[in-house]
């Protein structure tokens, strides 16, 4: 989802997972990665999950394990501080 601020400044987060990193567990951590006017920025959020639980489209964790409700709402809530981070910056257009 996009969101745009006042001063025509343009937000987009994105949820990832990288297949090719995997730990001794064979899970994955989950990325997140947010551009503000083609400034890209990535950063692990410190949850990790197998790769065949996630999925790509909706940017979120199956059903199928037993605290996908769980992380979801940890996910949601980095975009939501994320977003609030974003609409709360000072005009200065100097978000990093």
């Amino acid at each position: 989802m996009n969101y745009i601020q006042p001063n025509n400044y343009i937000m987009k987060t994105l949820f990832l997972i990288k297949k090719r990193i995997t730990n001794k567990r064979g899970t994955t951590p989950i990325r997140c990665r947010f551009t503000i006017s083609k400034t890209r920025k990535e950063f692990s959020t410190g949850i990790f999950i197998h790769p065949e639980y996630w999925d790509k489209d909706k940017q979120k964790v199956l059903d199928e394990i037993e605290n996908s409700k769980t992380v979801n709402s940890q996910l949601s809530l980095i975009k939501q501080k994320l977003s609030q981070a974003f609409f709360n910056a000072p005009n200065s257009g100097r978000f990093f």
